[in-house]
């Protein structure tokens, strides 16, 4: 499913290079990356609204999850055209469709990697969908949209890195771009919006009381108490920003959660 994605998400850089190039607004200022909301509540849902909690830096364990998935609040400060009293159709309001990424190390270059199949930069583009509103007045309008900014090929070569018995770990910095198209069919492009990510091995599990087994046969750290509670699940992305009880992950990676 990820190759099908990048895939995809190959195409429309080529197929999009020649309108882009002609049409994407240069004022970088129309639209923008505001910062990356908190997902909460049984939906796992966030709120299009500046006040709203937001991470400012991101986490992200390879040793239960292997993408790093944003939701990026948008703002378009595009306003609403003509006599608000004469009938006419509002094109001043914006589609988001694609976001662009690049993940740069702690030297501030692109992350570069080999594989079987070569050598690899992580850049990719990736097809997506939100919607922002035209503003009104001086009030800037704000939309959402989902993002991967840490993708699965590069998360695998992390975890191969990481999964070490140091379990060292990396700072990297994802920075993410953001197309979108007004009802009026221009085309603009947010400022390069740049977001730390601590990549780890393990590093976000946690052990509760209740969940270690007191038996000489296991570590004095583990996760074999079938009586512990493992019916709520803590976290919208497993394995990103938020700790995880072992009972939650010990059928992702039972090394890592259930040692």
């Amino acid at each position: 499913m990820i190759r099908g994605k990048h895939a995809v998400a190959g195409l429309l850089v080529v197929a999009g290079t020649g309108l882009l190039g002609m049409a994407c607004a240069k004022n970088e200022s129309t639209l923008f990356v505001r910062d990356v909301k908190q997902v909460s509540g049984d939906n796992c849902a966030a709120t299009a609204d500046e006040t709203s909690p937001a991470w400012l830096s991101g986490v992200l364990d390879v040793a239960i999850r292997l993408e790093y998935d944003a939701t990026l609040l948008i703002g378009s400060q595009l306003v609403e055209q003509g006599d608000p009293l004469t009938l006419r159709t509002e094109t001043s309001k914006v589609q988001l469709y694609a976001t662009d990424v690049q993940v740069l190390d702690e030297d501030g270059n692109v992350y570069a990697y080999a594989d079987a199949n070569g050598d690899h930069t992580a850049e990719f583009s990736t097809p997506s969908a939100g919607f922002v509103n035209a503003s009104a007045g001086n009030a800037t309008a704000y939309g959402l949209i989902g993002a991967t900014l840490i993708d699965y090929n590069t998360a695998s070569d992390l975890r191969a890195q990481l999964n070490q018995p140091t379990h060292p770990e990396r700072s990297l910095v994802a920075s993410v771009v953001v197309h979108g198209r007004t009802l009026g069919s221009n085309e603009l492009v947010t400022a390069p919006f740049t977001f730390p990510i601590r990549v780890c091995y393990g590093c976000l599990v946690s052990f509760p009381p209740d969940a270690i087994e007191d038996n000489p046969k296991y570590p004095p750290v583990n996760c074999r108490n079938t009586q512990a509670a493992t019916d709520k699940l803590v976290g919208c992305r497993l394995g990103q920003d938020e700790v995880v009880p072992c009972t939650q992950c010990k059928s992702v990676n039972a090394e890592v959660c259930n040692p």
